[in-house]
């Protein structure tokens, strides 16, 4: 729990009146001296005094609301949702408590709940900030974004100048790639409050995705000076900028000895320090920092490398010769969508950057539509849903999907002829991919296994996903899956998915790239050779990759660390 959130408790506490009666003003010495210990920083004390109270009234409310806001502070979840249900029921029209109530039920998981109480505190203040800010936070959890975008908008309309609210609101805008309003609220954050690490930071990443490189580095630069052990900073710092000053190396590397073992931060901070080791050509000692930042993320995750084999498995068992045959002439014939697919880090970037260069194309990013559209609807169909389901599809399902991911797109990805949607992980998805869009182009990304695998272990994603990434050994595991997987749909479709060659395109780009456009079906246009010139946004870790020429660096990278990372020289 943050400074500002303590200092908008203590405030609440400050304001608490004797609503609740006599029972409640007979300790209201106690109560005070209590309510004065927590502000002097005496928790302990101040959760004695109010337990003294509790002693003799259970159902005293500000006793309950304080030690509640003490055990939520300390983290012991239940105990605080008991005695701030306890506050609550005793004093039913305190939005704050409510508020208070709402809070520990989010921290324990209990989103219905937390839900439930801010709703309800609103209902008694139509203008409390807090709890329009906590609905936000609850939507955003839901990967809800809209909804979260609204109770912000919502707050602001009773107080606008919350710097925490802009920057929470600007968090949520560029969740969703409208990193031009994320800028606006970040800079808003930012004239309100000044000294504002986290907005800091969250402008850099707006302008790191919105290609404004040197300017991000100065505002991860900003950050750090506000906060000195800033480890998302120190790490988008190491990963933005080219090399690294010997201070700023040392303060990484200081603050990493000083992480807590296991700690998130340390985690951040091996993958910082890697890449700059890395930098130092340090190799043996990067790969240590690697593989330990990756160690303590894998600990953290449910992953079962069975399950994820037995599910490539089973697609390619789902989808076979006969499910096509059987299904011929379904699907919707439209062109315009461009999927990208492969392993992230294979190129899959650098190839919609090239292919959103082209007049007639939008760039769609890393688009959730398509397996948010299917997954729904398999599971409607069978319980076991996806792959399973897909031998349940009707004509009249396949439709409905074209048309649910086609509706679902905004506008400003769907305004030219042709459209990329470029997630990596729908390779699972390219028969049914193939099924409702029978016409459009399937780009297929390939690279060397090794720079591939190398190039993922590398990188934490904090957006989530690629759990089989953080253990080297699954990672070339899961790779291999991954190839055959795409063997088998090019056994199905042959050349129709369209190869484009990591290696090939940054050796030959200009004959590779013509290459590339002609199989989509587009006219040759020289901005495809300057790529790195196009602005857009790109909210991927190669954003600051493709706003650089060609360059063939990468190429065989992995032999730097094929000594010091076991089993990486075998990958293919």
């Amino acid at each position: 729990m943050n400074r500002a959130t303590r200092r908008r408790q203590q405030k609440l506490m400050n304001a608490r009146s004797a609503k609740g009666g006599p029972a409640t003003n007979s300790h209201a010495q106690s109560m005070a001296q209590a309510a004065e210990q927590y502000r002097s920083g005496n928790a302990a004390g101040a959760a004695s005094a109010c337990q003294a109270i509790l002693a003799e009234a259970p159902d005293h409310a500000h006793a309950n609301h304080l030690l509640g806001i003490i055990l939520l502070q300390q983290q012991q979840l239940e105990k605080a949702i008991e005695h701030l249900t306890r506050a609550t029921t005793a004093m039913p029209e305190d939005a704050g408590m409510l508020t208070h109530l709402g809070t520990a039920h989010s921290y324990a998981g209990n989103l219905d709940a937390a839900a439930g109480s801010f709703k309800a505190a609103l209902k008694i203040n139509p203008e409390f900030v807090d709890a329009y800010n906590n609905l936000a936070a609850l939507s955003m959890r839901r990967n809800d974004p809209a909804s979260a975008i609204e109770f912000y908008q919502r707050a602001l309309a009773v107080n606008e100048r919350v710097a925490a609210v802009h920057a929470n609101l600007a968090n949520a805008f560029l969740s969703i790639a409208k990193v031009d309003d994320a800028i606006t609220h970040y800079r808003r954050a930012l004239s309100i409050r000044p000294r504002f690490a986290e907005a800091e930071y969250g402008l850099a990443q707006a302008l790191r995705d919105n290609g404004d490189l040197a300017e991000a580095i100065d505002h991860y630069k900003i950050a750090l000076e506000q906060n000195r052990t800033h480890a998302s900073a120190m790490t988008s710092l190491a990963i933005v900028s080219d090399s690294l000053e010997d201070d700023m190396h040392a303060r990484i590397r200081n603050t990493y000895k000083l992480a807590a073992p296991d700690s998130d931060e340390r985690k951040l901070l091996s993958f910082a320090l890697g890449r700059h080791e890395e930098k130092l050509v340090n190799f043996e000692r990067a790969a240590e920092l690697f593989t330990e930042g990756n160690a303590i993320h894998r600990a953290t995750l449910d992953y079962s490398p069975e399950k994820s084999a037995e599910q490539i498995t089973r697609i390619s068992a789902v989808f076979d010769e006969d499910f096509f045959r059987s299904r011929m002439g379904s699907g919707v014939s439209t062109e315009a969508p461009i999927f990208i697919v492969g392993m992230p880090r294979s190129g899959t970037t650098l190839v919609e950057q090239i292919l959103a260069s082209h007049p007639e194309v939008s760039g769609g990013g890393e688009l959730s539509q398509f397996p948010a559209t299917v997954f729904p609807m398999m599971q409607e169909l069978h319980s076991h849903g996806f792959p399973d389901a897909a031998t349940l599809l009707q004509p009249n399902h396949v439709t409905k999907i074209a048309r649910d991911y086609l509706e679902g797109l905004d506008e400003t990805i769907t305004g030219t002829p042709r459209f990329t949607d470029k997630l990596p992980g729908n390779f699972l998805m390219v028969g049914l991919i193939r099924l409702v869009f029978p016409n459009a182009r399937i780009v297929h990304c390939t690279r060397d296994a090794r720079d591939t695998c190398l190039s993922m272990f590398k990188i934490f994603f904090p957006s989530g996903g690629h759990h089989f990434s953080y253990d080297l050994g699954e990672l070339i595991d899961y790779h291999r899956n991954y190839q055959a997987l795409m063997q088998h749909w090019k056994s199905l479709f042959g050349d129709s998915i369209i190869e484009a060659n990591y290696e090939t395109i940054v050796t030959d780009p200009e004959t590779s790239i013509r290459t590339l456009l002609d199989r989509c079906g587009l006219e040759f246009d020289q901005r495809c050779i300057d790529f790195h010139a196009t602005k857009r946004v790109v909210r991927t870790a190669s954003a600051v990759q493709v706003r650089k020429p060609i360059y063939t660096s990468s190429i065989g990278a992995w032999k730097n660390y094929a000594p010091y990372l076991p089993g990486l020289e075998e990958a293919s």
